[in-house]
């Protein structure tokens, strides 16, 4: 596969991974709070979860952004297991037992989600391809 390609592929997962995060920031979690018996309130645990994917997709566009910049192709491949893994760890925040959203499937924190899956699981396909495409690639000898 030629560099063009896996620069454009490239493009298209900074692009992907950009919309999910903008996407968790822009729509956010539940706007609702949770009252404390003690008095005060406390956010939802989407609200946080939300937050969290956004910071780590943060971390997927800068690392898909080394696809399209870092020209050796075990840095490429790198870049882009990195940024599959940063990927997975943020749909692991979103459906994973430990972080979350909220209960009630009718929730806006499940639209959320489901827009952030679709966009980072298309970084993570195009990021697959850069990854197996930059195996093949043979290191250019400079003399």
């Amino acid at each position: 596969m030629s560099t063009q390609t896996i620069k454009v592929l490239s493009c298209l997962a900074v692009a992907a991974a950009l919309g999910g995060t903008i996407a968790a920031f822009a729509m956010g979690g539940c706007s609702g709070v949770i009252e404390k018996a003690a008095g005060g309130s406390v956010p939802m645990k989407c609200h946080w979860t939300i937050l969290a994917v956004g910071f780590i997709g943060i971390i997927t566009i800068v690392t898909s952004l080394g696809g399209f910049f870092i020209k050796d192709p075990s840095g490429r491949r790198w870049a882009a297991g990195s940024a599959i893994a940063a990927a997975v760890v943020a749909l692991f925040c979103l459906y994973g037992p430990v972080m979350g959203l909220c209960g009630n499937s009718t929730m806006e924190c499940h639209t959320t989600a489901t827009v952030c899956t679709v966009f980072f699981v298309v970084m993570m396909a195009c990021d697959a391809v850069v990854f197996i495409k930059a195996a093949g690639e043979k290191p250019k000898m400079k003399l």
